[in-house]
């Protein structure tokens, strides 16, 4: 199923949500399924409303660190290469998700100013 459109409140095709949704409608999508040969018209309402302060400590898994490495460590540059790591020149630095540098063991070599 394919999303084509994704419709902002206010433009044409969301007033009668709008009306029954006020200010809680996000959006309006328009989503087709070719195999069926369907047009599904979806809605986004808001259903809660609460504060919220993000963690200050979380770092996604996801995220690229740098790390610093040796020119000596070279069992630790084969490792991190194994691990899908990439050398960059302009840093001189190894970059690697966190999740995969955190599993290696390596987060006290992560430079976190770079």
């Amino acid at each position: 199923m394919d999303i084509q459109r994704r419709v902002a409140p206010g433009n044409p095709g969301t007033i009668k949500y709008m009306q029954e949704y006020g200010d809680r409608l996000v959006c309006v999508r328009y989503k087709y399924d070719k195999s069926e040969m369907i047009k599904y018209k979806t809605i986004e309402i808001i259903v809660s409303k609460e504060p919220w302060t993000p963690r200050q400590d979380y770092i996604p898994m996801n995220k690229n660190v740098y790390l610093k490495v040796q020119l000596h460590e070279r069992w630790l540059q084969r490792l991190i290469r194994s691990a899908g790591g990439k050398w960059i020149k302009e840093k001189a630095r190894w970059r690697l998700p966190y999740g995969t540098a955190k599993s290696l063991g390596l987060e006290d070599r992560i430079d976190w100013l770079n």
